[in-house]
Formats: structure tokens, sequence, C-alpha cells
């Protein structure tokens, strides 16, 4: 059985409320890895369930994505699993000028 890392890579925020209104995230596993973002659920800040922006965990965000995504997240981890991590390349430098000045 193939083995599945999920990370919360970003949130954004409201800065007034600290309601998370978005999260990028990514699955990987020894195959490869698929990212995307998510637009979280409106959570009412007065409710008892509201946990601040300086509060979260990366397991409480999870738990929202997993619970937003339902069934989709088997299908997210099927992609991981058949798109191959392409080896990243590091960008050639380059100098501009001219050697004879």
């Amino acid at each position: 059985m193939t083995e599945f890392t999920w990370n919360i890579v970003n949130l954004d925020s409201i800065v007034d409320t600290g309601l998370v209104t978005n999260c990028a995230w990514i699955c990987r596993c020894k195959n490869g890895e698929f990212e995307g973002s998510s637009t979280l659920s409106e959570i009412d800040p007065s409710s008892p369930d509201f946990i601040p922006y300086p509060n979260l965990t990366e397991e409480v965000v999870l738990q929202w994505l997993f619970s937003l995504l339902g069934d989709e997240k088997a299908v997210v981890e099927g992609v991981a699993n058949t798109v191959p991590t392409e080896p990243i390349t590091a960008e050639p430098t380059v100098v501009t000028g001219i050697p004879w000045e």
C-alpha cells in the first residue's frame, strides 16, 4: 500500500478576524506528488468551534481539508501516485556583458 504525506504549504486569512479562507496543499508519495488549493468553508468567528489563525496547527487544517475533499481525497492520492516527480534542475547562471571590457 502506498503511503501518502499531506502538507499545508500556505494559508490565506482575514487579518481582522483570523478566519482562514483558503489553503494551498501538496500530497506526496514515493511515486510523485500533486499540488492544489481549496477554498475553506466560512466559519462564524463567534462560533465556539472557531480557531483563530495564530492557534491553528497543520493537523487541524488537514482535518478541515480532508472533510472538505471527502471522496476526492482518494482521487488526489491516485493522481499523485501516477504523476512522477520531475527531477529539479538548477537554472544556469547567466552573465551579461562582454569579456574584453
